[in-house]
């Protein structure tokens, strides 16, 4: 971004184009903080460049999915496990059955929805019957409808493990991030890199991704973006995840001709609108 940023400052037609950078720390954990500077700077700009990693074959994401996370608490009954343990209610036992529910969840829509349950926390002693259960999950749908379907479908699924004897459900969370659709603005703004990236020898093509970023943030604000400009590598959220750094060159050189030609109306301003 900054290599891009410091060419077309070099350029003649530097002064014919704006820009505002914004760098988050909370990207990863949704955005919670940044959002409404997101949204702002959506407000004040024609259009947004993100600099989240390239897929690995080098191709850049178009549609992305929504995403939500929560936490869900259960609330039971201590007893003795040995002596009286009909006298309390098992809250990890509980949590057990919404997990299954979950997963049974995900399946009833395969391809649609994925739920992915990132931690659980609960228990003491193995002779307690435990009253505390937690677990943090992750829901991922593909379009706004999705969003209210799996709202509804947790509330069903809530009632029905709350409706144990001596157990109570509360389930906290939101979906954070829309899904981010391949509208005709963001469209527009795919296919000018692609010209540009024909002018540089390279094939820039996009593909729908199961991840999301700051880009659902910006794009449901109403601003085209892409959202995959920074290098290709690969292993992402793992121990091996690298970058290829021939890529930094490339990709920064990609950006630096899309602002260029967008400083000199080559490419409309109002992506999708000529």
């Amino acid at each position: 971004m900054l290599a891009a940023l410091e060419c077309l400052e070099e350029s003649p037609v530097a002064r014919k184009i704006g820009w505002d950078v914004l760098i988050v720390p909370d990207e990863e954990i949704g955005s919670p903080k940044s959002k409404p500077l997101l949204e702002e700077a959506a407000k004040q700009c024609h259009l947004g460049l993100v600099f989240e990693p390239a897929l690995p074959d080098g191709a850049l994401v178009g549609e992305r999915p929504g995403s939500g996370n929560f936490i869900a608490t259960f609330r039971g009954r201590t007893a003795h496990a040995g002596r009286n343990p009909e006298t309390g209610a098992n809250a990890i036992q509980a949590l057990t059955d919404f997990v299954v529910s979950l997963r049974q969840l995900e399946q009833s829509r395969r391809g649609e929805v994925r739920i992915n349950v990132g931690a659980v926390q609960g228990g003491g002693p193995v002779n307690v019957v435990p009253d505390f259960a937690l677990c943090r999950f992750n829901i991922r749908v593909k379009t706004p409808e999705g969003m209210d379907w799996a709202h509804q479908a947790l509330t069903g699924i809530r009632q029905r493990v709350g409706r144990q004897e001596g157990i109570s459900v509360e389930i906290n969370g939101t979906f954070g991030r829309h899904p981010k659709i391949l509208d005709a603005r963001t469209l527009h703004l795919l296919k000018s890199l692609a010209a540009c990236g024909r002018d540089l020898n390279l094939s820039i093509q996009w593909r729908p991704s199961g991840g999301v970023c700051d880009g659902n943030i910006l794009a449901s604000a109403g601003l085209p973006n892409v959202d995959t400009l920074g290098p290709v590598g690969d292993g992402i959220h793992t121990p091996n995840e690298y970058v290829v750094e021939s890529t930094i060159v490339e990709r920064a050189r990609l950006v630096a001709l899309l602002l260029m030609r967008l400083a000199g109306k080559e490419i409309s301003w109002l992506a999708g609108t000529e």
